[in-house]
């Protein structure tokens, strides 16, 4: 994350040597002026957040409009049973899935929106006044995000359109609510920025009105039938979706997400001091590790689920589809691949605006080579 001039919000971050895409945010003009920074391409935090909520709503709608046209209930299915059947269940898990890891950096955005406004406007300290209680916060919005993006992979029906498992697919769902809802009533009682009685009145609303569809879990089985359940998971959901936004267009506005190269500065002796990032950041070298760290891993883990449950054929060599086609393997490879293209499709971003960039290396090559010539 970083912070475009003229916007109010400061932040402080570690020293790292060398070139990232970061995410980051930046503070004091003087600041910028000890580092030379390219900005090569940003999306305002708003704008992020807006396009996963729209990612993850825009889905659960589409599925359902697909649920009623092949004739199911109109009103009102739960949304796991509008992603059982084509095209509802191939949707969910490439646009919820994309959506979600979209959601990471949000969730990394409120965090660091949270921690600047605890701390003022200080570039350089907040790293180091970053709270336990913060720190947990943040791991357990992520963990939360981490259940979420397995329940359109595990789907509730063993359906051969689906082949889940319901109790899995269900844990992976309410772990999601109860550890997302307890993270946003935190934030809403931690906040430390004054608030008018009006935005805190909306943010307690929403959370509050999210606890209360969570009923549905204390009741008795079969007390309600599948209508009055969906209508309090959907109404459940939206409410979740409708906090994060607001949360993020209220305190978080002054961020932005984006490829940028920092450039440490040099010293009297001709030594490179540490460039310094004043936020959280992904370099490009640990996404390319990722991406190709998913892609064996769902290979491997995929071979050994079908050898191990005997559902690879014996007649020939397995194609990498016979190793998707049966649990768990089906589960692992719906889940692995979005998380490695979502992490090939930002490392190619970052190549694309890294390509003719000189490295500090290049530019010591260079140097050196005019002092030879003079």
């Amino acid at each position: 994350f970083f912070q475009p001039p003229g916007r109010r919000m400061g932040g402080g971050g570690r020293r790292r040597r060398g070139s990232y895409a970061r995410l980051s945010s930046s503070g004091r003009e003087e600041d910028e002026a000890k580092r030379e920074k390219t900005v090569f391409c940003e999306a305002p935090a708003t704008t992020w957040t807006t396009v996963t909520m729209a990612s993850i709503v825009g889905t659960i709608l589409t599925t359902y409009a697909f649920y009623v046209h092949q004739g199911g209930r109109k009103f009102l299915p739960t949304i796991s049973a509008t992603w059982e059947r084509p095209p509802g269940n191939y949707l969910s898990r490439l646009f919820v899935g994309f959506g979600c890891d979209l959601l990471y950096p949000v969730a990394v955005c409120i965090f660091w929106a949270r921690t600047t406004m605890r701390v003022g406007a200080e570039p350089d300290a907040a790293h180091e006044r970053i709270r336990i209680g913060e720190g947990a916060l943040l791991v357990m919005s992520l963990l939360a995000i981490f259940f979420l993006s397995w329940v359109p992979p595990i789907c509730d029906s063993k359906a051969p359109t689906c082949r889940g498992n319901d109790d899995i697919h269900s844990f992976c769902a309410v772990t999601f609510f109860i550890l997302f809802t307890t993270y946003a009533v935190v934030q809403i009682i931690e906040t430390p920025h004054p608030r008018r009685p009006g935005e805190f009145c909306t943010d307690a609303a929403l959370i509050g009105l999210s606890l209360l569809t969570k009923v549905r879990w204390l009741l008795p089985a079969r007390t309600l039938d599948e209508t009055p359940l969906a209508v309090l998971e959907w109404s459940d959901t939206s409410f979740i979706c409708a906090w994060t936004t607001v949360y993020v267009y209220r305190y978080a506005s002054p961020l932005s997400l984006g490829v940028v190269l920092l450039r440490g500065e040099r010293g009297e002796a001709g030594g490179e001091e540490e460039a310094e990032s004043a936020g959280p950041y992904i370099s490009a070298r640990v996404l390319r590790s990722a991406s190709l760290g998913l892609c064996v891993l769902t290979l491997a883990a995929t071979l050994a689920a079908g050898l191990l449950n005997g559902t690879l054929p014996k007649d020939h060599l397995p194609y990498i589809s016979d190793m998707w086609v049966y649990p768990p393997g089906d589960w692992i490879s719906r889940w692995g691949t979005i998380r490695g293209c979502t992490c090939a499709v930002l490392s190619q971003l970052m190549l694309l605006y890294g390509r003719g960039v000189d490295t500090d290396a290049d530019a010591d090559a260079d140097a050196d080579a005019d002092a030879d010539a003079d």
